[in-house]
């Protein structure tokens, strides 16, 4: 997402992001999670996570924001403390976009951003049913996939299946980021998570070959069919291109103030 987002930026956002990446080398960590690209950045934050950089700790809840998808949507802020992945894009925006803040600091909200700007856009990010988004889920997996709950497939298979083993299909992500674009901008972060929860709602649970039930917690959602994920196929593509609109679009703003 990353690639698709920095092929979006304005000649100024380019600049900003290579200035501020080529200070990468010099962030805790740089060894173990290296940085060379938007792309890279974009994935970050779960490469320290999984490579136990202790200092990044405080990072983890600030992957997803737990919404009931057996209640109705909510108004207004997802998370009140801002202790959830909606608040931690809009202060990652704001550090962005600080030119009283050093570029290492900056560098640190450039990948904050673009990784959270990513989870948000994955529906079990935020629709959840008790089950910590879908992890408590476990499921048989397609053949050729590998996920062993629900969580794991929305953020894996189905994101592999949407694009192609090889990428042969990432054209149409971009077609469809050129075809829309206009229409995703000017959005707010609790628009976007609202649009994941409905897919939650209406989709990634209720379609399972054994939907579960309100508040179930863990549960056997079944077999993964090739009609779920056909299904899911356009659902994933449109929001990998929404998510990186958005993020070209948050950093374009930010360079701005550069």
């Amino acid at each position: 997402m990353g690639g698709l987002a920095y092929a979006e930026l304005t000649p100024r956002g380019r600049a900003f992001v290579d200035r501020l990446i080529a200070t990468a080398d010099q962030q805790e960590g740089a060894g173990v999670c290296p940085v060379a690209s938007l792309a890279d950045a974009s994935v970050w934050a779960d490469c320290v996570r999984g490579g136990g950089l202790a200092s990044f700790g405080y990072m983890r809840a600030l992957h997803y924001v737990n919404t009931p998808i057996h209640e109705a949507a909510p108004t207004g802020l997802f998370c009140a403390d801002g202790n959830c992945v909606t608040g931690a894009i809009r202060k990652a925006e704001a550090v962005l976009a600080n030119p009283a803040a050093s570029d290492l600091t900056r560098l640190l909200a450039l990948k904050q951003l673009a990784h959270f700007v990513e989870d948000v856009h994955q529906p079990l990010h935020v629709g959840e049913n008790s089950d910590k988004g879908g992890n408590d889920v476990q499921i048989t997996t397609f053949p050729g996939g590998r996920a062993r709950n629900l969580h794991s497939l929305w953020d894996g298979d189905l994101v592999a299946a949407a694009v192609g083993p090889n990428r042969e299909r990432i054209a149409e992500v971009r077609d469809l980021m050129r075809a829309h674009a206009a229409a995703w901008r000017g959005q707010s972060i609790e628009h976007w998570a609202l649009e994941s929860f409905q897919i939650s709602k209406t989709y990634a649970y209720p379609d399972l070959a054994s939907p579960p039930t309100a508040n179930q917690g863990a549960a056997n959602g079944g077999q993964i069919s090739p009609a779920y994920v056909e299904g899911a196929e356009p659902i994933v593509r449109e929001q990998l291109a929404k998510a990186a609109v958005r993020l070209a679009e948050a950093i374009n703003r930010a360079a701005s103030q550069a």
